[in-house]
């Protein structure tokens, strides 16, 4: 057993013998034996955990022998201690059976324990590994049970729409409690399928989205009209403002004046179409779809797909139809809705995301759908030729301009675009004028004095013509006019002057209107509008010179009426372009067409004296004075008494309503033109020869005409037969040579001229003077008289 122990386990189990040996020795006096025999169960322990029991036993025997020889040695030289020794190796061999015997039991003892120790240990380690197994299965189930239900979770906040609060639970998974169960195969399957559930999110939110595009395609109109009409609110308030301030201040049109009003309008109407209850306009599914594609890392994927799906709609809803053949506004108004309700919902993007939508992009979008806006309404324009509807068409762009600059886009293109066609709607406001009044001039108007049948209808006439007090009182008195309430009521000029007036007015109001807005272009508007207004003028006056000429007197009677209060009508036109110019008010507007309408006054009042004049020589024509009348006749001649019936008729009917300045000036001129035909027959080539009684019938004739004129009481009127009577009278004054006298000349015959006066002499002097003639000596002296002066005279002719 020995020889099968290695040099370490034998010096080991030496030393566990010395120190079984030497625990007693080792001990302090007055211990206990008992502290020394404690070493024993460790010795003994280390001996058994060794499983060395034999050898143990071997060495101790061959240590024992050893000691026993030291001490027979011992004893040997000391038999006293030997026998002492002996007794106590007797005792220690006696202790040492007793320790064995102890020894052995407590060894059973300890292996009867130590078995069941073990057995508890065993059971106990097992059921703690089963109780960690347990635990971590717990553990692993409740990961487990966490990473399903978080997944389940997904799917209801997928299927509920709570698409944010999915990707949130996606998130914490990936970054947390995927890695706590990464090792069992349902990991692999929830890795996999979450990538689907984020596409599956994306799909769903651009699904909303779509639907969203969808929506705002069909409402773009709704927001734009919203929008249009909240500009005009502002518009209409603006207005009011700046009209109360105007009778303020007579500058109040001023630009600054003007942005002021606009600024305060703004502030106090701060309306977004889209804050109405109207709009009803969610945004959520937009922005929730950028909040979604920004969490999954593909925001920009999403601005690029709706940068091009906003451009399509954009496309389609520039490729409206919007022509005028149609005569309807339907097309073009909704097309101006759409767009602008397009644009404020492009605005309100850019204003409520950060960094989604570019404004470089909306810009370029908005370049492009002007310039085709421009296009589209150019075309439109082209096809209209009513003014009414280009001046609607115009208001609905003005809206659009002021809509889309409140939302901060560029329109300048779109302004230029209407200033430009602000000579086309000139043109066709001044043709359709032209129209009216043509058709008024030649067919409407019946040119009679107008009869009004209540006040309401005068009231009506007053506001078109607005004729001043001071003229239409005596113009109304001429006209019998009654000052009582009673009806019907007559006024002086006929009803054709209040339609052209008001015709003429609503061009003005029309233009200023079309104008509005364009206050880069006031001086040449206002130029504009004076000069087509001028031309317009020049043709109405043209129209009436020309129906003049082709008319009546009762026709051109009334004509003449009304260009006297056309006339004044003229400075009214002044008035309301001062007033309404954009810019420099104080500056005094004058119509140089006015003065055309004085012209055909005088045209017509020169065709009156026409038409008369023309009668009134029918009637000389039946002139058949004898000139070589031996006895004058003592009445007038009959051609004046019917000329004189004639006149009476038309002063007292046709010429009775015009005025007193006019009649005066017709009556002049019809009786100057007679004494002017009366001389010319009296010195007329062929008559020869005058008898100094048919100059008395002559002058008889002339006292006639003058009756008639003090019959209507003018006093000019008689100043036209002057030249003729003077002319009779030296014809009678047998006083020839007084001709000759300067200042008897100027004093008596101040009106005959030198070859009147021969001519008439000439014919008083052709008398046969002959042996076999009756001439009696009164007339051969009056003869060689008149050739004494007719050679004086032909001197000074």
């Amino acid at each position: 057993m020995e020889a099968t122990l290695t040099k370490e386990e034998k010096a080991h189990l030496n030393q566990l013998v010395r120190d079984l040996v030497q625990g007693d020795a080792n001990l302090p006096s007055g211990s206990d034996s008992n502290d020394g025999f404690d070493q024993i169960p460790y010795i003994v322990k280390q001996v058994y955990q060794a499983g060395r029991e034999e050898a143990f036993s071997d060495h101790l025997s061959v240590f024992i022998s050893k000691k026993a020889i030291e001490i027979e040695k011992v004893c040997s030289l000391h038999y006293q201690e030997f026998v002492q020794s002996v007794d106590q190796l007797l005792k220690v061999r006696v202790g040492t059976a007793s320790i064995n015997d102890k020894l052995n039991n407590m060894n059973n003892d300890v292996q009867s324990f130590g078995s069941k120790l073990l057995d508890k240990k065993k059971e106990l380690i097992e059921n703690r590994q089963k109780l960690l197994n347990v635990e971590l299965t717990l553990e692993a189930v409740q990961s487990c049970l966490f990473v399903l239900d978080i997944s389940n979770k997904i799917s209801t906040h997928i299927t509920n729409k709570k698409y944010f609060s999915a990707l949130r639970m996606i998130q914490e998974l990936q970054a947390a409690h995927l890695r706590l169960v990464r090792g069992y195969s349902f990991s692999k399957q929830i890795i996999n399928w979450l990538p689907e559930v984020q596409e599956t999110i994306r799909d769903a939110v651009m699904r909303d989205l779509k639907e969203w595009f969808i929506i705002v395609k069909t409402g773009a109109h709704k927001i734009g009209k919203l929008a249009l009409e909240l500009t005009n609110i502002r518009q209409t308030k603006a207005n009011e403002l700046l009209a109360s301030k105007s009778s303020l201040c007579a500058s109040s049109h001023s630009l600054n004046l003007h942005a002021s009003v606009e600024m305060a309008v703004n502030e106090e109407y701060d309306l977004d179409a889209l804050d109405t209850d109207s709009a009803q306009l969610d945004f959520t599914p937009l922005f929730q779809c950028i909040h979604i594609h920004e969490v999954l890392g593909k925001r920009a994927q999403l601005k690029l797909e709706f940068d091009e799906s906003r451009k399509l709609q954009c496309e389609l809803i520039l490729k409206s139809d919007v022509s005028l053949k149609s005569g309807h506004l339907d097309a073009l108004e909704r097309y101006i809705q759409e767009v602008a309700g397009f644009f404020v919902i492009e605005a309100t993007v850019i204003g409520t995301t950060q960094d989604f939508r570019s404004k470089s992009s909306v810009d370029t979008l908005w370049e492009t759908s002007t310039n085709l806006m421009n296009k589209h309404l150019f075309e439109a324009l082209s096809e209209c030729t009513n003014p009414d509807l280009f001046l609607t068409i115009k208001m609905m762009v003005n809206s659009f301009i002021q809509t889309m600059d409140i939302y901060g886009y560029q329109v300048g293109s779109l302004t230029e675009l209407m200033v430009s066609l602000l000579d086309r709607y000139a043109e066709l406001m001044k043709s359709r004028c032209n129209e009216i009044i043509s058709k008024v001039i030649h067919e409407d108007d019946d040119y009679s004095p107008m009869t009004l049948r209540d006040n309401e209808e005068l009231e009506e006439i007053l506001k078109s013509v607005r004729i001043p007090e001071d003229v239409l009182k005596p113009a109304m008195a001429s006209s019998k006019w009654d000052s009582s309430n009673t009806f019907p009521k007559t006024l002086p000029f006929s009803k054709g002057l209040p339609l052209i007036c008001q015709c003429i007015r609503n061009l003005i109001i029309g233009f200023y209107k079309f104008a509005d807005g364009f206050s880069q272009k006031n001086h040449e508007i206002d130029d504009l509008l004076k000069k087509m207004l001028e031309n317009l003028l020049i043709q109405i006056n043209g129209a009436f010179v020309d129906h003049i000429n082709s008319s009546g007197l009762s026709v051109v009677l009334q004509i003449m009426t009304n260009m006297q209060f056309f006339t004044h009508a003229c400075t009214e036109y002044e008035q309301m372009l001062q007033e309404r110019r954009f810019v420099i008010r104080s500056m005094k507007v004058t119509l140089n067409a006015t003065r055309s309408f004085q012209d055909t006054r005088v045209a017509a009042e020169n065709k009156i004296f026409s038409i008369i004049k023309s009668k009134c020589d029918s009637f000389l024509e039946l002139i058949d004075y004898d000139w070589k009348l031996a006895a004058p006749r003592r009445q007038a001649s009959q051609f004046l008494s019917d000329l004189n019936t004639f006149l009476s008729t038309v002063l007292s009917s046709t010429l009775a309503d015009l005025p007193v300045k006019s009649k005066n000036k017709m009556y002049f001129e019809t009786f100057s033109h007679l004494a002017e035909r009366i001389k010319d027959s009296m010195l007329d080539s062929s008559v020869t020869q005058i008898t100094l009684s048919a100059l008395e019938t002559v002058e008889y004739d002339v006292l006639f005409l003058e009756q008639c004129c003090r019959k209507i009481q003018d006093t000019q009127a008689q100043d036209s037969f002057i030249e003729l009577k003077q002319l009779i009278a030296y014809g009678k004054s047998e006083k020839y040579d007084e001709y000759l006298n300067t200042a008897t000349r100027s004093k008596k015959y101040a009106r005959v001229t030198a070859e009147d006066a021969v001519s008439l002499l000439e014919k008083l002097a052709n008398i046969d003077t002959s042996w076999f003639s009756k001439a009696t000596p009164f007339e051969k002296q009056l003869k060689v008289t008149i050739d004494n002066v007719l050679v004086k005279l032909r001197t000074m002719h």
